[in-house]
């Protein structure tokens, strides 16, 4: 038996965990400056095994000298529990203490990276509505035993509320066990879960229609130019500008060719990257939170409190809506990172995501809004797109002219777009509980209930109000931040109906 300000330290493979974490962060671009340096001085074999060396033994003299530092942060990091807290000690030369109270704890949210996995170890991350935007602290890698120990220890004190130290046990490591039941590995189905049961699997026909329409292109190519950011003056631009204007010249067929390659080949990366971090996607709920786990490579389990819950919404871009699928997605206060902004069912028809949103949230009414805005705001949706469009539209004709020409082409896209936006428009309101829907390209369908609304603001233009027309944006608080949703272009009167709804909150 030991009593619970006990001091407790990281399981010992942190110290590889976190150099390996290291050197799988600086290889890739340290082989990529390496290879285009090498191409562009023209080295032979015997050069680049030279280069090469060269950086394996850099790589050996950093993980031997990443090892060391690690060690001694592993060494003089703690954590316990006393008073009611969760305090931790940190730091090599300067010592960090940090106490969070058990009350102020939201959710424990897990990780499980590769490196962690094979030493049976995750992350822990403590989150709190601290308002910093990110995790309050983190456990750099325990036991998944001493994780759920602790998950069990702070719940269970909060629920009894008691005042004095609790006894904790420890396994043959040391490490932390079950306060409350003798073995927390073998028996895991004694934590109380309060009926922990399962609200949405994925399955592999969604997966794959989720991994195909994806957006990961963006992220492959955001992080090619963070990478080219970090590295900018070891890239030897003048060789690539040289290489490519002498490609260029090759003729427009093959640069085509070229271009729609990689982009091919960037897409079936997103792809890939898509079934990696969504693999086995499960969403699983007790009487108070949501769990959802999901990943091939690195595991992760966030907790979002059902309390902390701010609004509901429905997400359709135009693909998937052809074929019925939407992704539901629920905003958070108080979280950080994924918690706040969390994709619940990131794939799923439509119709059948109503009877588990409503399990779920049985206070929110889950349905199409009815009610339209009106013909005479119907060209403003449109109207403000002329302002970017003109300019670019004359300027384009002019300097191509006659083929500049076919820009003009857009002027009906602005259109069909702007009616595209008028179709889908439409609100309801009612005792507790506002719904709007809207688009730009993807349709945006938001459920939030009355007190949840940070505030409503009605925007008028001096043309809006001679159309007696105006714009409700809605803030509804989402991590350390809010979002917006908005009923665009509504009825004057029908806007300051909504207007004195939320006044009497």
């Amino acid at each position: 038996m030991y009593n619970s300000n006990e001091r407790y330290q990281l399981h010992w493979a942190t110290i590889f965990v976190s150099s390996l974490r290291l050197l799988r962060e600086m290889i890739l671009p340290i082989v990529v400056l390496i290879a285009l340096n090498a191409f562009k001085d023209g080295l032979d074999g015997r050069g680049f095994l030279i280069m090469a060396g060269i950086g394996f033994a850099s790589f050996s003299v950093l993980f031997i000298a990443s090892v060391l530092v690690n060690f001694i942060r592993w060494s003089r990091f703690t954590y316990w529990f006393e008073e009611d807290e969760l305090r931790i000690e940190s730091g090599v030369f300067v010592r960090n203490k940090r106490y969070i109270p058990f009350e102020r704890i939201q959710s424990l949210n897990y990780t499980e990276p590769l490196a962690h996995r094979i030493f049976g170890l995750v992350k822990v991350e403590i989150e709190t509505a601290s308002g910093s935007g990110e995790a309050e602290a983190a456990l750099p890698a325990v036991s998944k035993g001493a994780a759920e120990a602790i998950e069990y220890f702070i719940q269970e004190t909060k629920k009894r509320r008691i005042i004095g130290p609790l006894p904790l046990r420890f396994n043959e490591q040391g490490e932390p066990l079950h306060p409350f039941v003798l073995e927390v590995e073998v028996e895991t189905e004694a934590l109380p879960q309060d009926g922990l049961r399962e609200v949405y699997t994925m399955t592999r026909k969604d997966l794959v229609i989720l991994a195909v329409t994806s957006s990961g292109v963006g992220v492959i190519l955001s992080g090619i130019l963070i990478f080219m950011t970090q590295f900018i003056d070891l890239i030897p631009f003048e060789f690539l500008y040289t290489q490519v204007f002498t490609f260029i010249r090759s003729g427009l067929t093959m640069v085509l060719l070229v271009i729609f390659g990689a982009l091919f080949v960037t897409w079936l990366l997103s792809i890939a990257l898509t079934f990696i971090s969504y693999h086995q996607f499960r969403v699983t709920r007790d009487r108070n939170n949501l769990f959802m786990t999901r990943g091939l490579i690195e595991k992760k389990k966030v907790t979002v409190p059902l309390s902390r819950v701010q609004s509901v919404e429905i997400l359709e871009n135009p693909f998937r809506q052809l074929f019925g699928y939407c992704t539901i997605v629920l905003h958070s206060a108080g979280g950080a990172g994924e918690s706040s902004r969390i994709a619940i069912f990131p794939l799923v028809k439509k119709n059948a995501a109503y009877e588990p949103l409503t399990e779920i949230f049985p206070e929110l009414h889950f349905s199409t809004p009815l009610k339209k805005v009106p013909e005479r705001g119907k060209h403003f949706f449109h109207r403000i797109q002329y302002f970017w469009a003109i300019p670019f539209i004359a300027g384009i004709s002019y300097s191509f002219f006659p083929y500049g020409l076919f820009v003009l082409l857009l002027l009906p896209v602005i259109v069909l777009h702007g009616r595209w936006k008028f179709k889908t428009a439409r609100y309801a309101y009612e005792k507790q509980q506002l719904t709007t829907m809207y688009r730009q390209i993807t349709k945006r369908t938001v459920y939030v209930l009355r007190p949840r609304i940070q505030s409503l603001t009605l925007r008028q233009s001096y043309f809006h109000q001679r159309r007696q027309v105006g714009t409700i944006l809605c803030y509804i608080k989402s991590g350390m931040t809010h979002t917006v949703a908005k009923i665009p272009f509504m009825d004057e009167k029908e806007a300051r109906q909504v207007m004195k709804w939320y006044e009497h909150k």
